[in-house]
């Protein structure tokens, strides 16, 4: 798509620098609606006016990375370094006119190759079932309606145990929809002897209506049986 926006802008401005030279460059179409094409009646193609100098980074071609420079900016994505920094670096160091666009492309190809092209939701079932396995004592709740995951309620073994050992006061707060999904993450939290907020649960709602979270606060309630807050 950015090619051809990019080649879109490129034919406009030559069509306008043509017209202001009075150009004779003329390319006229029929459409034929026996085969539902357009067809060339008339093309004349020679410009009377010198061209600007092409601008760098225009194609696809001039921005291509070789192997060694792809390794070399993929160590900068692994860090967690910003998309405009990893770019003045390539444009600076390797001499390479790469475009934003350009190193979101790469981030997005190093995390397919990562997960083995699966889809989001399938490396989080994967994440929450290595949970469960690994900690006996973990647990995660799934609520679904008309086929769509309204709640997801997640525990582990460490957070009951802070629950239990501070159970004087909880606080539960919601986070803006920052996910992928554009689902609120819910924060149950108490403090600890050391006055220091501690995480004894997490979910995933899909909005913050009261029969949402009623659902919610229930099984938190049942997972947590014999603890008074």
């Amino acid at each position: 798509m950015d090619i051809l926006k990019t080649a879109k802008r490129n034919i406009e401005e030559s069509l306008l620098l043509s017209l202001k030279n009075g150009c004779p460059v003329r390319i006229k179409l029929r459409a034929d609606r026996s085969t539902n094409r357009l067809q060339v009646v008339t093309a004349e193609l020679a410009h009377s006016h010198v061209f600007p100098q092409k601008k760098d980074g225009v194609y696809c071609s001039d921005r291509k990375l070789a192997d060694g420079e792809k390794e070399e900016v993929q160590k900068f994505l692994d860090l967690g370094a910003p998309v405009h920094s990893i770019q003045n670096f390539v444009v600076s160091s390797i001499g390479k006119p790469i475009k934003v666009t350009d190193v979101h492309n790469l981030r997005q190809k190093a995390n397919q190759t990562r997960t083995n092209g699966r889809s989001l939701e399938e490396q989080v079932w994967t994440v929450l079932t290595n949970m469960v396995t690994q900690d006996a004592g973990a647990h995660y709740s799934v609520f679904e309606e008309d086929n769509t995951i309204k709640t997801v309620f997640i525990q582990t073994t460490h957070m009951k145990r802070l629950l239990r050992s501070y159970p004087d006061v909880l606080f539960i707060d919601t986070t803006y929809c920052l996910n992928t999904f554009s689902y609120p993450v819910v924060v149950f939290m108490v403090v600890d002897g050391d006055n220091v907020g501690q995480c004894v649960g997490y979910a995933c709602v899909k909005d913050e209506r009261m029969v949402t979270l009623s659902v919610l606060f229930g099984e938190f309630v049942r997972r947590n049986e014999g603890v008074c807050v």
